[in-house]
């Protein structure tokens, strides 16, 4: 259907009509290209009388589309940004959704090795392509299938998890689901190897497997939609197995590792890939912010020391991974991770954070590092007035070499529960970054 169309076409008035296929692309242009005229067409097509079934069925940026709200890149993207008071979301999922996965890979920027999608394995055994779609219980979108969550919604159904990749606020994160008669998915399960535009390298996805995904969105569909399309045989058969991976989030290497193990260690992070599995990145125990949208790039693990169109960065100060970000925006807007929340009630009064840094930023640019306290587990909010600066220094010149840092803090016998937060003011220049490795905290 072009733009005009949906201004002319009441979808719920065709009685034989079940299915609305969201496919992918950009959320912002859909939603302006179908206007106010064209998203309540939809939702009337999909919320009509279910004696005559009707379904909505979206592939990724049919994810975002279809939710309340959603959270782009690590910012929260409400009614005040881009054209959303004029064409929001559709709100057919109540649920406010995020991405892109960018552990997973960064389809805004890129990954490392310049390219925006990635083949998953995921929790059913199948191979799928991610190509910037959405979820929730990643990284600031809290989980609706979690029972102690207040949003918590039962008639949500997750089909498929992601198998290599974990979580902020849950272990396992959902590739695809369904919601009444939504079925909703980050992945493509109808792609393949196409032939233009940012596509697969070549080979990147059997045939075998292109038909195995598709037989198994079809059987979705017919269930959200309560149809009985005949679904051809295929050399190898789909599998409907919903169970999550992960019992758990992996306790990072660290811990084990850790340089003076006669030290009471708090938390720790070293950025590391664990041997003979694939690197998961910083959502599990750091979540991601920004000052606002499209200016500083988030914080990500780097596994190798030149990307960004082939700059050169730096190397880990140990093992294979470092913690890195490059803004390329001006020093008003700022990249910040801030860790989860950890125990410190065995702690006498004061605690110390060490960690390597290395980087360049422009004399007025900094990397900062702050504490904050809480007696509750969560923490501490992004904008909360709680947050201490324990250090915020130019990376000016240059720091050729990585450089150790300990700094001591006061945490007193008050709260309950500390947090660390590293926030990198660069520049708008490709070669300036902020780095860091072989984070510990201890008593």
């Amino acid at each position: 259907m072009t733009s005009q169309d949906f201004q002319y076409c009441d979808l719920a008035s065709y009685d034989n009509l079940r299915i609305y296929v969201n496919p992918g692309g950009n959320t912002y242009d859909q939603l302006t290209a179908i206007g106010p005229v064209g998203a309540e067409s939809i939702k009337k097509f999909v919320t009509r009388d279910q004696s005559n079934p009707s379904a909505y069925v979206g592939f990724c940026a049919g994810g975002y589309l279809a939710s309340s709200d959603y959270i782009w890149e690590s910012v929260y993207e409400g009614p005040d940004y881009y054209n959303y008071k004029t064409n929001p979301p559709l709100g057919l999922f109540p649920f406010t959704v995020e991405g892109s996965i960018i552990d997973i890979g960064d389809e805004q920027y890129g990954d490392q090795m310049g390219d925006f999608y990635r083949v998953v394995n995921v929790s059913n055994g199948h191979n799928m392509l991610y190509y910037g779609g959405s979820t929730f219980g990643y990284n600031g979108a809290s989980d609706p299938t979690d029972p102690s969550n207040p949003l918590y919604d039962p008639d949500v159904e997750v089909l498929i998890y992601y198998s290599d990749f974990y979580g902020h606020y849950s272990s396992n994160i959902p590739a695809a689901w369904r919601y009444h008669n939504l079925l909703l998915t980050s992945v493509h399960p109808e792609a393949d190897n196409c032939t233009v535009y940012d596509c697969p390298r070549e080979g990147s996805m059997s045939t075998e497997t292109i038909l195995q995904n598709r037989a198994w969105l079809a059987e979705y569909m017919n269930q959200a939609a309560r149809t009985e399309y005949r679904i051809p045989p295929v050399p190898v058969p789909p599998v409907f197995d919903t169970t999550p991976p992960h019992s758990s989030t992996p306790r990072p290497a660290c811990y084990e590792t850790f340089l003076h193990p006669n030290t009471e260690l708090l938390f720790c992070d070293d950025f590391d890939s664990i041997k003979g599995t694939v690197p998961f990145g910083l959502s599990p125990q750091f979540q991601r912010n920004q000052t606002d949208y499209n200016f500083a790039r988030p914080w990500n693990v780097s596994y190798i020391s030149s990307w960004n169109g082939g700059t050169q960065y730096t190397a880990a100060q140990l093992g294979d991974g470092y913690a890195v970000s490059v803004p390329l925006a001006s020093v008003q807007h700022t990249a910040s991770i801030t860790t989860k929340a950890f125990d410190i009630s065995s702690c006498a009064g004061d605690a110390g954070v060490s960690f390597y840094m290395t980087g360049q930023t422009l004399s007025s640019g900094y990397l900062s590092v702050e504490y904050g306290l809480s007696s509750a587990p969560e923490g501490l909010s992004r904008d909360d007035s709680g947050w201490v600066v324990l250090q915020a220094s130019p990376l000016y010149p240059a720091l050729q070499s990585w450089q150790r840092v300990f700094i001591p803090f006061v945490v007193g016998n008050v709260k309950s529960f500390a947090q660390i937060r590293f926030t990198c003011a660069a520049g708008a220049a490709a070669s300036n970054f902020c780095a860091i490795d072989t984070l510990a905290v201890t008593c």
